[in-house]
């Protein structure tokens, strides 16, 4: 029970990718906060996977249902129906009303694992992967920001509405090549992290009911435990095996946990 944690990764890095903006959407949910006027506590955040684009809505309350009108009317309503959402495996994203809405929607529902970190971009800030901004990914121009306006840059001392339309449109035309090279550009960068991270890889694999360990630190703190609990606890049973790595996992009495486990989180018992 008090083993250490694995360090090497079980399983060979598997990259998310998105062929074009607009159609792959990370949801997530944030806090609670100190409560602010409306009694909103609450913050739901989705994330374009390729251009990092944000929308935000502050929330009083969590449930399903308003876990589900906050990506049809800013996604949905929008920039059309997408084809996925990812999500993490939090009760208001695993509700059957949530996931029904979904499905009715022909949107494929994708979760992430129980320990992955949540990343956020910036709209005007170029990611490093392919060294462009969002903004300028999905509308062929960048941003006109305060700063800029207040500087009196070359766009804002020069302009002419003619020739404005007209180097827009331009732009525009180029568009489509700005985004290949830098689907070119991520494309090579997430090759090299994934030859980096496989190199690091020693295989964990387990098989229907193969008896596991989990993690201890995973879920919700519990009083009293400090630096000299158990790393692990119980032992499960894997009941199905998902791929890539993901498990479901079950008690001895065969009362399945309510999220899917990670081969990096889990270990071998030996009875």
């Amino acid at each position: 029970m008090h083993a250490n944690f694995h360090v090497t990764p079980p399983e060979e890095l598997v990259s998310v990718t998105s062929p074009w903006p607009f159609t792959k959407w990370g949801l997530d949910l944030l806090g609670p906060f100190p409560q602010a006027p409306g009694q909103v506590k609450y913050l739901i955040v989705r994330v374009d996977y390729f251009t990092k684009w944000i929308e935000a809505e502050s929330l009083a309350t969590i449930t399903a249902q308003r876990s589900w009108k906050f990506p049809y009317k800013n996604i949905i309503a929008r920039f059309g129906v997408s084809h996925s959402i990812t999500t993490d495996n939090g009760t208001q994203f695993t509700d059957s009303t949530f996931r029904n809405l979904v499905a009715n929607m022909k949107i494929k529902h994708q979760f992430t694992s129980v320990s992955t970190h949540r990343q956020m971009g910036k709209q005007r800030q170029p990611r490093k992967s392919h060294c462009e901004t969002p903004f300028r990914l999905a509308y062929g121009v960048e941003a006109m920001i305060p700063v800029e306006v207040n500087m009196q840059s070359t766009r804002v001392r020069f302009y002419d509405e003619i020739s404005n339309v007209q180097t827009h449109k331009e732009e525009l035309e180029l568009l489509p090549e700005v985004q290949e090279q830098a689907r070119i550009r991520e494309a090579a960068l997430k090759q090299r992290m994934t030859n980096r991270y496989n190199k690091k890889v020693i295989r964990r694999n387990f098989a229907l009911d193969d008896l596991i360990l989990t993690r201890h630190d995973i879920g919700v703190n519990k009083s009293g435990q400090g630096k000299l609990a158990a790393n692990w606890k119980r032992p499960y049973k894997v009941i199905e095996v998902l791929g890539k790595g993901y498990y479901k996992v079950s008690d001895l009495n065969r009362v399945e946990l309510p999220r899917s486990w990670h081969a990096c989180n889990m270990r071998r018992y030996y009875s």
